[in-house]
């Protein structure tokens, strides 16, 4: 991970948090004192006022009771979220209410699986009760005292249970959900699944010709679900109940969802939403705006909205709903590009380009990485979810990173994970790195075909001076060595790229670049330029040196 040093109250409130002794410490970290404020919120505001109720319609039917704190309580509570934000430390698998994580980062370990299951887990914040809150603050890793856990408790709970609509709810939420996250993490390994959860959604897969009977069977005849005793076992071992109605085990010659996405090739968005999207523009621009409003408003009517809120303009979903697809597809995406000049054509809100330059973005990410006798040189970079990636062969006695532009600064590194065989390293930043930016995974290479394009990123035959090298090319075939099936790529591989990301159509990282040629005059020379999969970073354990 990058090393930060904290620099906002949340951030030196963290450092804190876990030395807190007395009640007055934890009002002073949370900048309000226990007496006048706390005490206030706790025991002496009726408990009417602290939360306005209401119902929103849920898409599938029924309701969902969102309970939204008194500003003054809520104030206390997102400092709250920030401190505690600080210190829980997410697991891969943890995709939900973390930052630098979406639903992207959620369904993209499960593209090109043959199977798909989707568990739904019941009423989830309200099946944490105060009892679960103040438990975990008392146990490791936190180990508060008693009296302390009882008033965050008190603060992060309404009705027993965690509020739907309190800042501190998603976040308390990760954190009881710890224990589970290991323990489907080693059962989905030891079936040779993969796992993820997004808040309440959990999703297994796999890539085995057959499904795993001991984590769920179907009743072909009854399409149910069933899930086998180790899973089900786990889930309510944790104290979650199983919404058997939203369970659904997805097979490769169907439509695969994962949080919204479809996952069968790569992550993508449902047709659907693309023709519900161009439906509307071409409605506006055939019948102007006052018609496709109010077709737009009596259809809208159906969905979930906070009461007396007014009725969204078309102009403003239509944006929101354009921007996600450059989200979910990529900025340079035709599609997206396409939807976007069309309604920039129509609308005097404009959709901008981002304002920062996608060269300048892989700048900020990729960095040299030598070591002490200057015998090795390649590529580093930083990736959302994972932190500072390179080769393994890239790694001397004495490694360091350093950014062509400004060279003199050095920032020591040291391997935290690796695999000398598959020839990856997750590097731990011993020093402050300042300014790094974090690319995007997208993290199975199932999702790469042969001819679809990439760009390979790095530092080929770096001196000082040198900027960072993009080139394009497509993929040209593949390759099994280790157990790893690698891609080979047109763009030539020179020494120095080694360790570099290299992206796909979406302008995310699906692989790293491992073989190629010594300079760039002999790079014809060869025909295996060639990439490790993203995905080859399940395959790393913890190094000691």
């Amino acid at each position: 991970m990058v090393s930060h040093t904290p620099s906002s109250a949340s951030g030196v409130a963290a450092a804190k948090f876990l030395d807190i002794k007395t009640r007055d410490e934890l009002a002073s970290i949370l900048g309000v004192t226990f007496n006048k404020h706390l005490v206030y919120y706790l025991y002496r505001k009726p408990k009417k006022k602290l939360y306005f109720e209401f119902e929103i319609k849920k898409r599938k039917g029924g309701t969902r009771l969102i309970s939204a704190p008194a500003a003054g309580l809520k104030i206390v509570q997102q400092r709250l979220a920030g401190i505690l934000n600080g210190i829980y430390r997410p697991k891969r698998a943890v995709n939900g209410y973390v930052l630098g994580r979406n639903v992207i980062t959620n369904a993209e370990p499960h593209v090109g699986a043959r199977y798909i299951l989707n568990v739904d887990l019941e009423d989830f914040f309200g099946s944490i009760n105060f009892g679960r809150v103040r438990g975990m603050f008392m146990a490791k890793p936190y180990g508060l005292p008693p009296s302390i856990a009882t008033v965050l408790a008190q603060l992060c709970c309404h009705e027993n249970k965690l509020p739907q609509g309190a800042p501190t709810s998603p976040i308390i939420s990760n954190m009881i959900c710890g224990r589970l996250d290991s323990e489907l993490v080693a059962l989905a390994k030891k079936y040779r699944c993969r796992y993820s959860r997004y808040a309440d959604d959990i999703t297994i897969s796999t890539t085995q010709r057959n499904w795993p009977s001991d984590l769920a069977s179907i009743d072909v005849g009854a399409s149910a679900i069933e899930l086998a005793t180790p899973l089900a076992r786990t889930i309510s071992g944790n104290g979650f109940k199983i919404n058997a109605s939203k369970t659904r085990l997805l097979t490769r010659g169907r439509r695969q969802r994962v949080t919204g996405l479809v996952v069968n090739k790569f992550v993508n968005l449902d047709r659907r939403y693309i023709r519900n999207v161009r439906g509307a523009l071409h409605a506006w621009q055939t019948y102007g705006l006052a018609d496709a409003q109010k077709f737009f408003v009596k259809e809208y009517e159906q969905k979930s909205r906070y009461p007396g809120k007014e009725q969204p303009l078309i102009v403003d979903v239509l944006y929101g709903r354009i921007q996600h697809v450059g989200f979910v597809r990529g900025w340079n995406d035709p599609v997206y590009v396409k939807l976007r000049d069309w309604f920039n054509h129509l609308s005097p809100k404009k959709i901008r380009v981002p304002s920062e330059n996608w060269a300048t973005a892989l700048k900020h990410a990729c960095w040299v990485i030598e070591d002490n006798d200057g015998t090795l040189q390649g590529t580093a970079f930083f990736l959302a979810g994972y932190g500072l990636i390179t080769c393994s062969h890239c790694i001397g006695l004495n490694p360091y990173i350093y950014h062509p532009g400004d060279p003199s600064k050095r920032y020591r590194v040291a391997a935290k994970q690796r695999n000398h065989i598959v020839d990856l390293a997750l590097l731990e930043c011993l020093d402050t790195v300042p300014d790094a930016r974090q690319l995007p995974p997208l993290a199975f290479a199932s999702a790469v075909e042969y001819g679809d394009e990439i760009t390979l990123v790095g530092y080929p035959d770096h001196a000082p001076g040198k900027d960072v090298t993009i080139k394009k090319g497509e993929v040209q075939g593949f390759t099994t060595k280790s157990g790893i099936r690698r891609f080979n790529i047109s763009a030539p591989i020179v020494a120095g790229n080694s360790g570099g990301p290299v992206l796909g159509r979406s302008q995310r990282v699906i692989g790293v670049a491992v073989t190629g040629s010594d300079k760039l005059s002999t790079a014809g020379e060869t025909d295996e330029h060639g990439v490790i999969p993203i995905s080859a970073l399940t395959h790393l354990t913890t190094y000691k040196s």
